[in-house]
């Protein structure tokens, strides 16, 4: 029985054997502390004694380790499977408390816009929405790369060139309705100009207005709007008068105040709006088309105007798949600048024509 008992030998929580020790030295070392402390020696070194020992057993437990590579493995599994069952437990319990501040009061979450992507474009394993709290990658490696130094300077030129087509575009559309407002005023006439096209495309810049404000687009974006009904209620205004119907100034107001509020009562409608709002700024195009087939007279239509709508048109379709993405948006644009280059040739048809005779 006494030689089975020299010959054991302590083990992990893995099962890992230590190196043989001697279990008689041992006894013997504890046996001179218990005399040493009984024979008046001090606290202090019966515990510094303790300590050595204890010490000397942890590391040749370590070293047995580091010769056992499966047994450390299986440890370092034991260690994390017992981290996280410790966070699950804590998620089914106390996860609550991620959604008050340490003042207690429940914290209000901001929703990103949808136009934000999911994943990450600057963390690698990341989101934008939510990102890993125990993530700690260091870029500086990756930036040194040459293709990460290639990927950059192309994000660089792509920022510049949305920036530029953002703000050419707001630059073009404070001067857009500039000259067709001038040649109304110049020959105090209306003749060519359809009031239907300036009602309809008023009602679709509205409807864009509202939907990207109301879904947090980045307002360079779509700053360009408020411009273009300001210049559009104007020359609603100015036709009206040379027409000799300014009194039906009033229920157009009415009617457009109404609808801008009744189409964010519920959000399908103004997603429906939305789809619908290229449906309608198409026909105010091919309104103004009916109405210069049906004059055969461009004078007072301004084709700069035109041309400056067809240009901000191709800016927002490249700025579109620069930032948002958005399939209606894009469809929108697509379609517009379509049908403006179609005026303008109908603009330069017509005054051709003209000056032959």
């Amino acid at each position: 029985m006494g030689s089975e008992i020299d010959g054991l030998r302590s083990t992990t929580s893995a099962g890992t054997p230590l190196p043989a020790t001697s279990s008689a030295g041992d006894l013997a070392s504890y046996s001179s502390l218990s005399l040493s402390s009984r024979s008046g020696r001090s606290p202090l070194v019966i515990s510094q004694n303790l300590v050595k020992a204890s010490s000397k057993l942890h590391g040749e437990e370590q070293e047995a380790l580091k010769r056992d590579q499966v047994q450390q493995d299986k440890i370092w599994r034991e260690v994390v499977e017992a981290e996280r069952k410790a966070t699950k437990y804590w998620y089914q319990n106390w996860s609550f408390l991620k959604d008050y501040d340490p003042q207690g009061k429940k914290k209000v979450s901001v929703q990103l816009p949808e136009y934000i992507p999911i994943f990450s474009d600057k963390i690698p394993n990341t989101t934008n929405r939510v990102i890993g709290s125990r993530m700690n990658t260091d870029l500086a490696p990756l930036r040194s790369l040459p293709r990460w130094r290639k990927r950059e300077e192309a994000m660089d030129a792509g920022r510049l060139l949305l920036e530029a087509a953002n703000w050419s575009t707001i630059a073009a559309c404070l001067v857009l309705k500039l000259p067709q407002g001038a040649a109304l005023v110049a020959a105090r006439s209306a003749r060519g100009v359809s009031l239907e096209s300036l009602l309809l495309e008023l009602g679709g810049f509205l409807v864009c207005l509202r939907y990207m404000s109301y879904y947090r687009y980045p307002q360079l974006t779509y700053v360009e709007y408020p411009l273009m009904i300001l210049q559009d209620i104007i020359l609603c205004l100015l036709v009206l008068h040379f027409n000799g119907k300014m009194k039906h100034a009033l229920p157009y107001t009415v009617i457009f105040v109404a609808g801008w509020y009744a189409i964010t009562l519920q959000e399908w409608i103004l997603d429906l709006s939305m789809i619908l709002s290229t449906v309608v700024s198409a026909a105010s195009k091919l309104a103004q088309l009916r109405c210069l087939w049906q004059t055969k007279d461009s004078e007072q239509v301004s084709a700069t105007t035109w041309g400056l709508a067809t240009y901000t048109c191709a800016a927002r379709i490249f700025t579109t798949l620069m930032t948002t993405k958005d399939t209606t948006v894009l469809i929108r644009f697509v379609v517009m600048m379509a049908l403006n280059v179609w005026v303008i040739a109908t603009i330069l048809k017509y005054r051709k024509a003209k000056k032959q005779d």
